[in-house]
């Protein structure tokens, strides 16, 4: 574990720590945490001082170019761009890791199956395990991954509770709705997360996913915040206002709905099987009524996806909509 850099870092600055209350001095202290506290010690009485630049002499040199060496790495990390230097930017996932508790023997390789995560970042975060894997142990060892992928191997090679506590502290959030997504061709993690507000993650740890794949009809449990409808009357909607709604829901007869917010008229004819659904040329649109959510639009007709809704109308599932609006289906 000296390698494991959380560890080892760990336990150098409580070491570091009880050596600057031993000689009150970084210098000596880090001196010393090279050379040893009784090589400082002695320096010190021979020199009468516990001024590490006047006592450093007494010091081998070995240990006086680590003082140097670790006060030069501080200024250059903290005054690099005196000196036109330009640190090189770190892949984001990288700076965001947590630690799996590993029992079971487990190859870096077999990680990286189950991750996608390329070898070396593995090994890079991982420097304590000199072989390439990790030893069975009862006790557990630990694995730093970023936060995604760990959580895919906590869930493929780590012992899960009976319940799903994640989800059960996401069922009691009261601001926010429970939805059943079933996966379509082309969709994938990130598109998904994207379309419903959340990450990547989140969706694993929902539905305790042991790989990023999706295959089509797989049904995932997912999470989005409710939206907030407040009562309205059909002559307060900003479609339908001033609108005959008999005329409306009439099969095949025109339609003259006036758009009062955006002052322009559309003309169709409505739908026989939907008489919700309006058509215009091409185009055809569908006037949403008390209650329903986008979810409920996009289930009505087979060949629209939900996101496909959200794209079609340059809104996000979490938008307010309101009784009367027209959303383009076509």
């Amino acid at each position: 574990d000296r390698k494991n850099p959380e560890k080892a870092t760990r336990s150098a600055v409580k070491y570091l720590g009880r050596l600057y209350d031993k000689f009150g001095s970084w210098e000596l202290a880090l001196a010393a945490y090279n050379g040893g506290p009784g090589r400082v010690a002695r320096a010190v009485r021979r020199a009468g001082t516990n001024d590490y630049w006047k006592l450093n002499k007494f010091i081998p040199l070995e240990t006086r170019n680590y003082v140097a060496a670790y006060i030069g790495a501080s200024y250059v990390a903290n005054y690099f761009h005196l000196h036109d230097l330009n640190p090189k930017q770190v892949e984001a996932k990288l700076l965001n890791t947590t630690s799996v508790n590993i029992t079971e023997g487990i190859s870096f390789s077999k990680v990286a199956e189950t991750t996608g995560l390329p070898m070396e970042w593995i090994k890079m975060l991982n420097p304590q395990y000199l072989k390439g894997s990790i030893p069975a142990s009862s006790k557990g060892h630990n694995l730093e991954l970023p936060s995604l992928e760990a959580e895919l191997v906590r869930h493929a090679y780590t012992a899960m509770p009976q319940r799903n506590f994640y989800l059960e502290f996401w069922n009691n959030k009261s601001d926010y709705q429970r939805m059943d997504y079933q996966v379509e061709p082309g969709d994938n993690m990130r598109s998904i997360a994207a379309s419903f507000g959340c990450s990547m993650e989140d969706i694993v740890k929902w539905n305790r996913l042991t790989s990023l794949g999706l295959y089509k009809g797989r049904r995932l449990v997912l999470f989005t915040k409710k939206q907030i409808r407040e009562p309205r009357n059909w002559n307060e909607s900003p479609v339908l206002s001033n609108i005959d709604l008999g005329k409306i829901y009439q099969p095949a007869r025109l339609v003259n709905l006036e758009i009062k917010e955006q002052h322009s008229i559309i003309v169709g004819t409505t739908d026989k099987k939907n008489p919700r659904v309006i058509k215009k040329g091409k185009d055809k649109y569908y006037i949403m009524k008390r209650g329903e959510s986008l979810s409920d639009v996009a289930r009505q007709f087979s060949n629209l996806e939900l996101k496909e809704l959200l794209l079609l109308n340059n809104i996000k599932i979490n938008d307010r909509l309101n009784p009367g609006q027209k959303l383009k289906i076509k």
